[in-house]
Parts: structure tokens; C-alpha cells; sequence
């Protein structure tokens, strides 16, 4: 059966660490956005996050838009301070 013919409650939901190897945005970045807000993945009972198809497709659109805004110099990335200089 295609995947698209299956009802959504059916898939099974993906891993954090399934959707950091097919969005290529590492997991800590998607704890991080998942703190501010940006992206909501369910927890399972045992806490761990779930994410399904529609939150690997906001999370590449927002990789997408992230890295389309360093391209174009929209975010400065500003030098750490060198510590053996403190």
C-alpha cells in the first residue's frame, strides 16, 4: 500500500535522532527550537519526542529559511571571546 494511502494515525511516529539524519539539522539544534517554540514534536509516554511527516517538512522549511538568511548576510555570526586572553 502506498504510503500516502495510509491513514495519518497509522504511521508510525519518528524519532528525533530519524529526523536530525533526514532534515540534516542536527538534534540539539531541534531541542533548541523545540525550547523557543518553533517546532512542537509530542512526547511519548515515556518522554521522548515523536514527530510525524507534517513536522519534518516544517522543519526543513524552517532549515531552509534559516540557511537562505545566513546566505544573504541577513545573521552575523559573532567571534567567542578567546579565554586564555580573560
Amino acid at each position: 500500500m502506498p504510503v500516502d494511502a495510509v491513514d495519518a494515525s497509522q504511521r508510525k511516529p519518528y524519532s528525533i535522532g530519524h529526523v536530525s539524519d533526514v532534515t540534516g539539522v542536527n538534534a540539539s539544534t531541534l531541542r533548541s527550537w523545540e525550547q523557543q517554540g518553533l517546532i512542537e514534536p509530542a512526547k511519548s509516554v515515556g518522554g521522548r519526542r515523536t514527530f510525524t511527516d507534517e513536522d519534518i517538512q516544517r522543519t526543513l522549511e524552517g532549515f531552509r529559511a534559516t540557511k537562505k538568511k545566513l546566505d544573504a548576510g541577513e545573521y552575523k555570526v559573532q567571534a567567542i571571546p578567546d579565554m586564555a586572553e580573560a
